[in-house]
């Protein structure tokens, strides 16, 4: 399944990315900071 997350730089909307990346999902993720997606991994961070 395809998800956006947005707000995915924050506490909840973090650990829901990071659970649906391992359940097997396509994450992409939006946040007011990109800077703290990239710290999140590359595997978070889209264009």
């Amino acid at each position: 399944m395809k998800v956006l997350i947005l707000g995915a730089d924050e506490f909840i909307g973090r650990h829901i990315a990071f659970a649906l990346r391992a359940a097997g999902h396509e994450v992409t993720a939006s946040a007011r900071r990109p800077e703290r997606l990239a710290a999140m991994g590359s595997a978070m961070l889209r264009a």
